[in-house]
């Protein structure tokens, strides 16, 4: 067996960051999947544990080679890629949250959902994003931040409630998924909960007063 435990500690070091054109059967869109690694692995078992380290939505393993790839991208979308005698298997994150209606953006590397019918007040907005397994979104990139502003602007005419606030000291905002500090907003006053106005700019809002639409995310 001590064969077999080198040969693992070598392939888990072995990575290859590189792009490649996937396509959309269904669709006929093209796209890019981000191969966030890859690595010459022993069974499919540790591929699967290895991609999920590597925060992958999926991987997928060629048991004629040993060869192991990690995916920023589902596995319907690798469909018409997929090699002969290579499987493809979804990390259970990405896989869970897609069924919940999550789209991954390969870019931002966000896996967010728009709740824009069912309007509620913030508390109970982050109620239902934690019953997805996600929190209200945080916005900690250029990219992710660019993205919600174009799922904003697009609507064009609504707030969306975002997952950061002011509670324990007046004008610091925090992301509530894990409390750091959103350094970029720093207005005080009696609201407390963050939202993203028509006009693209971050404002406070009231925590159980307004409907408003939001988005969640989840930690891919």
């Amino acid at each position: 067996m001590l064969w077999v435990s080198i040969y693992c500690f070598i392939s888990f070091i072995v990575h290859v960051i590189s792009t490649k054109t996937y396509y959309l059967a269904e669709s006929g869109m093209k796209g890019i999947d981000h191969v966030l690694s890859s690595a010459p692995l022993s069974c499919v078992e540790e591929c699967i544990v290895f991609c999920d380290g590597k925060k992958a939505i999926s991987a997928s393993y060629d048991v004629t080679t040993g060869t192991c790839v990690c995916h920023s991208v589902f596995p319907e979308m690798l469909s018409l890629v997929t090699q002969a005698n290579t499987s493809i298997y979804a990390n259970h994150v990405g896989v869970t949250a897609a069924a919940l209606g999550y789209i991954y953006n390969s870019s931002a590397h966000f896996l967010y959902k728009v709740h824009s019918k069912d309007l509620t007040k913030w508390t109970k907005a982050r109620e239902i994003c934690q019953s997805e397994g996600g929190e209200l979104a945080k916005l900690d990139s250029p990219e992710k931040r660019q993205l919600v502003r174009d799922i904003v602007g697009a609507d064009g005419a609504n707030e969306y409630f975002l997952g950061a606030t002011d509670w324990t000291e007046d004008g610091v905002w925090r992301w509530v998924v894990d409390n750091s500090i959103f350094p970029e907003f720093t207005k005080s006053g009696y609201s407390k909960c963050l939202e993203m106005e028509p006009d693209l700019q971050f404002d406070d809002t009231g925590c159980n007063v307004e409907n408003q639409k939001y988005i969640c995310d989840i930690v891919p």
